[in-house]
């Protein structure tokens, strides 16, 4: 069995969607061949954390957490918001650029000399993770492998902020360490064609293994018996300025004003209860949002399972054009209708026509928000919500089997180094 070193600020028990990908990998990776070594942050104390996580690995597969000073969990309230000037100031293109040092001292003091490792395998962001990749390969010539959760160059935020210096330092960093790269995965096809415009000459290195959903995950999960008392939108994450909940409460809210209807939203996320309750006020106040907070990652799949339709929330603008909330791929598996908010004629909307899995409606278009919640809350209460998804094409998102041409680019990449 060859080893391959994983590259991860995050995984589990810490929660959140970051470590997920690179945890799924981890589990299936030795079915097809290949051990995975694990390295990660330390567990911080007031992280959120999903125990059960774990328990999905083999406790053959080693977790390294290399010590990391977050000087974050040593400050609070108004010292935290002068340090982000700072932090993106001097620490390009991340925070973890002080924890790569810790990292790669690790790894050829303890890792190195007890394994052979055949490759590294780096999941991004944080995107200083491919520096630690790029040194193990200059040093001791370990092919490496990078998987873009987020795009660098023309990461989101950089892209939403205008920040052409930040994407022109990154250009940069891309060019050197692509050059020598082994393989380079980006999670959508847009981002890689995008890429692949950008580094013709590294397009050949270049594949898009999305993301996906583990169909273990859903074995114990329990069917929705009986009827909601309303009509329920389920939401599992956290909402950000592209990844709005406003377009959606503020239909329901009016739809609750206007004709006594009551549609409420199902979210679990981490965001707390005060910030929801000073955004959405009317509606926590009206029963119009079921706040559940943070959800250990199975407790969130019953989240949506118990809801009627599930909610995708993008904004059409130039900083997501290629993007895909990881969520979408177990919404497609849960096997409830999805309201996709977003461009009719967009990347997203392709995809959930492709596989059946929901209506998509312009988010730009208020009206017809409400009058799509209007036409679905009648077919709920009429029992003909209609929901036919395209599982052959589902199937294709599924962990395992995206592990296993994971396994496959890793043997090839050993045949090209």
């Amino acid at each position: 069995m060859k080893n391959v070193l994983i590259i991860s600020a995050g995984f589990p028990p810490t929660g959140g969607v970051g470590g997920i990908r690179a945890f799924k990998f981890a589990k299936y990776l030795p079915l097809f061949g290949w051990n995975p070594l694990v390295i990660t942050t330390p567990l911080a104390a007031k992280s959120k954390k999903d125990d059960s996580l774990l328990v999905e690995l083999s406790q053959d597969i080693e977790i390294h957490r290399p010590f990391f000073l977050n000087i974050r969990k040593y400050l609070r309230g108004d010292i935290l918001k002068l340090l982000r000037p700072l932090e993106k100031k001097y620490l390009f293109p991340d925070k973890y650029v002080l924890w790569n040092s810790s990292v790669y001292k690790y790894i050829v003091r303890h890792i190195i000399p007890a394994t052979i490792i055949d490759a590294t395998y780096v999941s991004m962001g944080p995107h200083s993770s491919m520096f630690i990749a790029h040194r193990l390969k200059q040093q001791f010539h370990i092919p490496f492998f990078l998987d873009f959760r987020d795009p660098f160059s023309f990461y989101q935020y950089t892209v939403l902020d205008q920040n052409a210096e930040r994407a022109i330092r990154a250009k940069m960093v891309e060019t050197g360490i692509f050059q020598h790269a082994d393989a380079i995965n980006i999670v959508t096809t847009p981002w890689m064609e995008k890429y692949a415009e950008l580094y013709p000459e590294f397009s050949h290195k270049m594949s898009d293994i999305h993301n996906g959903y583990d169909e273990a995950d859903f074995v114990d999960i329990p069917d929705h018996k009986g009827k909601n008392k309303f009509f329920t939108i389920g939401y599992n994450g956290t909402f950000s300025r592209l990844e709005p909940l406003n377009p959606l409460i503020d239909a329901i809210t009016e739809i609750h004003r206007e004709k006594g209807i009551t549609i409420q939203l199902n979210i679990a996320t981490s965001t707390s209860i005060s910030k929801i309750r000073k955004d959405f006020s009317y509606a926590i106040s009206n029963g119009l949002i079921n706040y559940k907070g943070f959800l250990p990652h199975r407790d969130s799949l019953i989240n949506l399972k118990q809801s009627d339709a599930s909610l995708l929330s993008l904004l059409p603008v130039p900083a997501t054009e290629g993007q895909i909330p990881a969520k979408t791929y177990e919404y497609f598996r849960i096997k409830n209708p999805i309201i996709c908010l977003n461009r009719p004629d967009g990347h997203i909307a392709k995809l959930i026509e492709r596989t059946k899995t929901g209506v998509i409606v312009d988010i730009n278009n208020y009206r017809g928000i409400v009058e799509t919640l209007l036409d679905m809350n009648m077919k709920w209460k009429k029992n003909q919500l209609d929901y036919s998804p395209d599982l052959s094409e589902i199937q294709k998102f599924e962990r395992k089997n995206q592990t296993k041409v994971l396994a496959r680019k890793f043997k090839a990449l050993l045949l090209s180094a």
